[in-house]
């Protein structure tokens, strides 16, 4: 895990700590700390502030209407002048450690997400983007996995299922047909969880994590009246075989 992380992990266990606490606790430099700390408060995910004593303790902090995301993103302005509030997103998440073997062997296909700064988004803190590649005309699970600036570690954050991974990559059906709310990538019209899901991703990205959309097909013999409770049983398998009710931001 990267310090950024681990200092994040800390914070949401124990509370308010100093740089020197933290340093003691994850055996490193104070100003290897400092530096870190400084980075999160920049992100708006911690808080720095000092104490009676006078010197600074770094606590949790939740997200703000005012949290904005990262500058290469150019949201479109809302169509109504009512403001509509920012998603609320969790505290921090660490994810799951997990290889591209892992994932290769449980039949995940790995795809790239392209951001798109032109794309309609309702609110700050939300960001559009793509899903790159081919994808399955299949029922299956999908998940978001991220990685951390130069780090070559993967980490899982979030596994969910469909009838349909076209419409949760592309918003619509092969034959053109659209459903308004399906797309992560277009959170306008998104319900609740797929736009919480976007504004964790958009939140990491400005910390300097990379996202890929991650999707396995799943083969259903014709007229199959269970698929749904299959993909439900496996979903909940993989969720909890990676903690991501803890460590990620599946809920419920």
């Amino acid at each position: 895990m990267t310090t950024k992380s681990e200092i994040l992990r800390l914070i949401n266990e124990n509370g308010e700590l100093k740089d020197s606490d933290l340093a003691g606790l994850l055996g490193v430099a104070h100003q290897q700390v400092n530096q870190a700390a400084r980075g999160l408060e920049a992100a708006g995910l911690i808080s720095r502030s000092p104490g009676l004593d006078g010197v600074i303790r770094n606590g949790p902090r939740t997200a703000s209407p005012s949290m904005a995301p990262s500058p290469r993103f150019s949201p479109r302005p809302a169509a109504t002048s009512k403001p509509k509030p920012s998603p609320v997103v969790g505290s921090a998440a660490a994810g799951t450690p997990v290889t591209r073997e892992t994932l290769n062997q449980l039949g995940f296909q790995e795809h790239a997400l392209r951001r798109v700064p032109s794309s309609d988004v309702p609110a700050a803190g939300l960001i559009g983007w793509d899903t790159v590649g081919h994808v399955p005309d299949s029922p299956g699970l999908y998940c978001f996995v991220g990685q951390f600036e130069s780090s070559r570690d993967l980490r899982i954050f979030y596994v969910g299922m469909t009838t349909h991974l076209w419409m949760v990559a592309k918003g619509q059906l092969p034959g053109g047909v659209a459903r308004g709310g399906q797309r992560y990538g277009r959170p306008k019209h998104a319900g609740t969880t797929r736009q919480r899901v976007n504004a964790e991703i958009a939140r990491m990205s400005v910390m300097g994590w990379t996202f890929t959309h991650w999707l396995r097909p799943v083969q259903v013999p014709p007229g199959s009246a269970n698929v749904k409770a299959l993909l439900l049983a496996e979903e909940s398998r993989l969720i909890n075989i990676w903690e991501l009710r803890v460590a990620g931001w599946n809920r419920g």
